[in-house]
């Protein structure tokens, strides 16, 4: 299925999502769990999330952590960008059997373009390497590091910075890391509609689905193989509901899955699941 634009029907959601370490605990090889947080960044890809924080629970191992920085790292990074920016260490011995993202700033032309945007790195003014054979000369503002260029000219090839990317351009998700559940819900969901994927949480009706009119920006909690996110918090001494108020956020718990035949649903497949659910509801409620 091709991509279509954010006008041909829906609405342009502030996505942030939460994933514990313990998603590639369940995988006992470095290849599955590349393929892991493949699928993790996969996902949150397809329905335009805007941050992915990944956050330590009870069940994390460090050494899981690592690779989903690495991994991580290295799949968001364009192609072209890679030997640059993610050489290859330990973790990423197994990144070949991963598939393409095939996000935006990914998929390029392999010569520039009047009017492209295009990933790139500035070590040293006014030129930024784009992907392509020739350097392009910064216009206006410059400034060193990778930024997202569009190229205004061919001859000479020119560019200027367009960090803050046109609406409808989707640049693909920012991966953040935190200690904990409790710290990440406390910086990035202040004053949202905080959906807590859990098996206690109500299905999604008609009426629960309405409470999504209230704010297009979102965060959506995922727990881990064995706890859900409220029993994560738990474990560090505290209250879902009232870490929640603390900030100033609406709890909505829905459980996206209320007839599932199988036993208990990986935290890979509960992204697409509870994704897919939310983000189509809210595109039937905003129309």
């Amino acid at each position: 299925m091709s991509s279509s634009s954010c006008e041909e029907g829906c609405v342009d959601l502030d996505l942030t999502v939460f994933v514990p370490v313990s998603v590639l605990g369940t995988e006992h090889s470095l290849e599955l769990k590349t393929l892991a947080v493949w699928a993790v960044l996969r996902a949150v890809s397809i329905f335009r999330v805007r941050n992915l924080v990944v956050y330590r629970d009870p069940d994390a191992d460090p050494k899981d952590e690592e690779v989903f920085r690495a991994v991580g790292r290295y799949l968001l990074t364009p192609p072209y960008l890679r030997k640059m920016l993610a050489p290859l260490m330990a973790p990423l011995r197994a990144v070949g059997v991963a598939p393409p993202l095939a996000i935006p700033p990914h998929s390029v032309s392999r010569e520039a373009r009047v009017g492209e945007l295009r990933y790139g790195v500035v070590m040293r003014c006014p030129f930024a390497y784009i992907g392509v054979k020739r350097r392009c000369i910064v216009v206006d503002e410059c400034r060193e590091g990778v930024h997202l260029f569009k190229v205004v000219s061919l001859n000479p090839l020119k560019c200027i910075l367009a960090d803050t990317p046109p609406k409808g351009f989707y640049k693909g998700p920012e991966l953040l890391f935190v200690s904990s559940l409790v710290e990440g819900v406390g910086r990035f969901c202040r004053n949202k509609l905080v959906i807590v994927s859990s098996r206690r949480g109500a299905p999604l009706t008609r009426s629960t689905a309405s409470r999504l009119l209230r704010s297009r920006s979102l965060c959506v909690l995922l727990g881990s193989p064995t706890l859900d996110p409220d029993e994560i918090v738990s474990t560090e001494g505290k209250e879902l509901s009232e870490v929640l108020k603390s900030i100033e956020a609406e709890e909505l718990w829905l459980n996206t899955a209320p007839c599932q035949g199988v036993r208990s649903i990986r935290t890979t497949e509960a992204v697409y699941i509870t994704l897919s659910a939310v983000v189509n509801a809210a595109c039937i409620l905003y129309r």
